[in-house]
This record gives C-alpha cells, structure tokens and sequence, in this order.
C-alpha cells in the first residue's frame, strides 16, 4: 500500500521510508514483548497493591487512636460542614474522600480526612468503621452511596448511619437498606424555614424542635408530593414523581352523595389528603364521611393515577 501510495504521489518518499522503518521495528520488538508480557503486567499490578497497601496502612496509622468517632464518607460542602461543626464541638470525625486535590489542600489545613474509596470494605475497616460512632455518608452519586451503605450494614450492620439523599425517590431505597436517617436536600431547607418561622412567630424552641424532629422521623411525609407549577423542575419525569393535586366537584359530579370508602384510592395508589368543605380543611375522616358539592378534594399520588381518578370523580367510570 505504501509502494502504491508512493507511486502515485500521495505520500513523499521521505514520509514512506519513516514508515516502513517504524513497521520494521514493531516487527522486531513485537516478539519481545510478547515473551515478556507476563513480567510486564504482573510489575504493574504489583506496583498498584503496594500503592494501595501503602494507602491502606496510612489510613490504619492515623485512625490506629480514633474511637466514637464520626466517621464522613465525602469531603465536598456537606462533608466539610459537618466537620467543621463536630470540630467546633470537640467531637472526633475522621472523612475519606475520592477528589486528591482536595485532600491534599484540607490535609495541608489540618483537616482530619485522607484519599480513600469507601466503596471498599478494607478502606472502611481501616477507617475504623467498627470503632466509630455513627457514619455520615454526604457525596453527590446516589448510586455509590448505596454500594457504601451495603458494605457497611455488611461489615457492621448496628452501625448508625445517616445518609444524604439529592434526589426525593431515594428515601425509600435507602431506609429499606437500613439508614438510621435520611437528610433530604429538598425537604431540609423546606424545615429550616418552617422552623425559623415558627420561632419568629412566638413558638417556643422546644416545640418547634420536636415538630421537625417528627417530620424527619416520619421521612418527610409531610412534605411529600407538590402542586407542579411551570417553573418547577421536573426534569421531564412528572409521571414518576409523587404531586399534589385538588380539584372541586360541581353539583353534576359523579362522586357526590358517594362515601369515602366508594374511592379507588388503593386500586390508584392514591391518598386522600383532605377534604376543604365550606372554609374548613378537613383532614381527618372515616370511610362513612359522604361527599357534597362543591367540596375541595387534595390528593396525593402519580400524575397519571390522579388524572383517572378526577376523571372518576367527575363522570363514573367510563
């Protein structure tokens, strides 16, 4: 091809003498490295054990005297808040985190974090996982948090452990995996306004505390579902997420005169969050309660579900 291509010009004979040269030399040295391929890859992945060993036994070292220690899984935003409170605090945490650049220069301040993938169950023992006191798992991959979570109830299933949750469709998942708690981002700012607003409006502070604390034991329920607007971000997966909904029944509506228990809520997957009758908000109600016109109905449930169910509400099944 290279006698071709030179004959007719394509390439100057400058160019095609470098190249069967350089055909020349890969023929010759192809055998050797065949014969010493073996020698090759077993110095490499000798070379990474004794990396990881090394890493591994730098980790043993410096937690070698942590006990009731908090242990942080990610040293981003949230990780390094929570540090810098426990430490305020005087209480002991010690962090692993995946970004080199940013151990480095928290390491540099006195931080008390190392490069570690908590992924991997010897990297968690070395951190002294059965002698801490509780972990907080704090990075971004919902995905990777759960492998973490699974090592850890598999290496010390008593262990408490929070979790940080980006997305609202993690909660379940993780506290059917045995997280302790579960912090929200959505939902958490959400209780931090409440709860300053409650304050500032002459709640005392005792109170208002074990009203959050109930909402977060009851993971976010309460919370649970939105009345989606044009400027919500759905990301284009409305029919997955949990919403809220209310629509009114006109004096023809299908539903009136009928009683709770007549709802298909269980065949939709559906709650009924309230009812709103003459001003009042009715929240709770047996399967007796009989519908009226011009009652305000609030549901919870799959976009979907709740658009058959209003349908249902409105003119019978079809």
């Amino acid at each position: 091809m290279l006698a071709v291509a030179g004959s007719m010009h394509l390439v100057t004979s400058e160019l095609q003498q470098a190249a069967i040269a350089a055909i020349l030399l890969s023929m010759m040295i192809a055998p050797i490295l065949l014969n010493s391929s073996d020698a090759i890859v077993n110095r490499l992945i000798k070379r990474s054990w004794d990396e990881q060993s090394v890493n591994l036994q730098n980790i043993l070292v410096e937690t070698m005297s942590k006990s009731d220690h908090v242990l942080i899984i990610g040293f981003g935003r949230g990780g390094q808040g929570v540090a810098r409170i426990l430490q305020q605090e005087n209480t002991p945490y010690y962090a692993l985190d995946l970004d080199a650049d940013r151990v480095a220069s928290a390491r540099a301040a006195g931080e008390s974090v190392t490069f570690g993938d908590a992924k991997r169950r010897e990297v968690l023992q070395a951190a002294g996982l059965k002698r801490a006191r509780m972990v907080l798992i704090t990075i971004n991959n919902m995905t990777e948090s759960q492998h973490i979570l699974n090592n850890i109830m598999m290496l010390s299933p008593t262990m408490p452990v929070i979790v940080r949750v980006t997305d609202d469709d993690y909660i379940q998942p993780f506290t059917d995996m045995g997280a302790d708690d579960i912090v929200s981002d959505t939902k958490e700012s959400s209780l931090m306004l409440a709860s300053q607003a409650l304050v500032n409006m002459g709640k005392p502070f005792a109170e208002v505390y074990q009203t959050m604390r109930q909402v977060r034991q009851n993971r976010y329920q309460v919370l649970q579902g939105l009345f989606v607007g044009q400027d919500d971000d759905t990301h284009g997966e409305q029919s997955t997420h949990y919403n809220r909904h209310a629509f009114t029944l006109p004096p023809d509506a299908y539903l009136i005169g009928k009683s709770v228990h007549d709802l298909p809520l269980d065949k939709l997957h559906l709650k009924l969050l309230s009812v709103r009758r003459n001003a009042h908000q009715l929240r709770h109600f047996d399967d007796d309660f009989v519908f009226a016109k011009q009652d305000t109905l609030v549901v919870l449930g799959m976009r979907d579900k709740i658009i058959s169910f209003e349908n249902w509400c409105l003119q019978g099944a079809q």
